[in-house]
């Protein structure tokens, strides 16, 4: 697990056990790129009194990108917009369809999805319950 991961779950766990969580490595490890950035989790008993603080986080930490907070899975998702169900619906690709593509092409995109999501782990850090 990267510092980056330990942090974000670290933080999440703050707000209950975790039974599932997928953050993307900053660089992909073998070709050295930036990959886009996004964080996926499950909770055991997620409580719906979080989602009000998740879209806070979502409107709040990110400075370069607009960022969504989407509950409406199994898993739930903060991504750049651009990973939007509402975004890939309209282009008519897939999660991962779209995070290749804009890998691929966009390295300027995935640097500020990383920024992003650094000031995202900072502000859920902050925000969780004071004994963790």
């Amino acid at each position: 697990m990267t510092e980056r991961s330990e942090r974000a779950s670290r933080a999440l766990r703050a707000f209950g056990e975790l039974e599932w969580f997928r953050i993307p490595h900053t660089t992909n490890v073998f070709h050295g790129y930036e990959q886009l950035a996004f964080l996926g989790w499950r909770h055991k008993d997620p409580a719906n009194d979080m989602l009000d603080l998740f879209e806070h986080v979502a409107g709040q930490a990110p400075k370069n990108l607009a960022w969504v907070f989407d509950p409406s899975r199994r898993n739930w998702l903060l991504t750049p917009d651009r990973l939007s169900r509402e975004n890939l619906e309209t282009t008519g690709r897939s999660f991962n369809e779209m995070i290749r593509e804009v890998t691929d092409n966009e390295q300027d995109y995935c640097h500020a999805s990383n920024v992003d999501l650094d000031a995202i782990i900072s502000l859920l850090e902050s925000s969780g319950p004071v004994s963790r």
